[in-house]
Formats: structure tokens, sequence, C-alpha cells
């Protein structure tokens, strides 16, 4: 009787844990009222900003929600040149940050700034989302230009 209590248990607890660790973005994200986006431009070899549509937020909320939580490995050098920066505005005025790495498939909750700090204090493993083709397909339509890594075009 006592090892079914204790099955029991340890099922419910391991249920539990796989739940919170799915629902990791979708808690994160919340629901940003609104949001802006910075994204490199290859054809104009600079940073370009926009401010996303109803529809254009609402579809990035959902991809951001569905991201797979992960570790990843990465050592960034430099301040301010993510591929990809989403900032997310909150009807509470409060915001949070957002950047994707590895060639867009990555989701990082900070900036690069926040990368290279916790880069040069030895943290190389930085937990993260792991994106599917969604994203690709949502910058695509979303960036007149659509982004391309810096390190690409050199």
């Amino acid at each position: 009787m006592k090892a079914k209590y204790l099955m029991a248990s340890v099922a419910l607890l391991l249920s539990v844990a796989v739940a919170l660790f799915f629902s990791v973005f979708p808690w994160k994200i919340g629901t940003p009222a609104a949001a802006t986006m910075r994204y490199w431009s290859d054809a104009t070899r600079e940073y370009h900003k926009l401010t996303l549509t109803k529809t254009q937020l609402e579809e990035l909320t959902d991809i951001l929600r569905s991201a797979t939580p992960t570790v990843f490995l990465h050592e960034h050098e430099g301040i301010n040149n993510e591929d990809v920066l989403f900032t997310l505005l909150y009807s509470d005025g409060s915001q949070k940050e957002f950047s994707l790495y590895s060639n867009r498939t990555f989701l990082y909750e900070g900036c690069a700034e926040n990368m290279v700090m916790a880069s040069m204090h030895g943290q190389f493993i930085h937990f993260g989302g792991s994106l599917g083709d969604e994203m690709a397909t949502y910058l695509q339509k979303v960036c007149t230009d659509p982004p391309q890594s810096p390190e690409a075009s050199e």
C-alpha cells in the first residue's frame, strides 16, 4: 500500500514539473499590449525598428508562447547586436525584451547586453526557448526586408 502512494506521489510531482516546465514561456510572455521589433537588414546594412500592429502582435505572442524551454551555449560578444530584438510593452507600464540568436532559432529573455554580462561572469549556458519554423515565416511576413544575420554578410 505504501508503494502505491509513493508511486502516485512521484507521478503527480513529475506531472506537475512537466506542466510547469512547458508553461514557462506562456507565463513569461503574458499578454502584451504593444510591441516593437528591431532587426538587422542585410540590404541596408543597418538595423530597422518597427512597431507591430495588433494582428502582428497577436501572431508574435502565439509564436513566443509556443517556444520549447531549452538551454543553449553562447558566448556573446558585443552589446546591441542581436539579430532581432522584441520589446513587449504591457498595460501596467512594464516592458520585457526578448532576443533571437543562432539563426533566429533560440529565444532569450533579455538583450545582447544581458548576455554579454552573463558571459563576462562565466555563464555560457543560457536558458531560453527553442523556436520552430514559425518564427522564420513570421519574420519574412513582417519585415519589409527580411532580417539576415550580421555575420552572414561579412
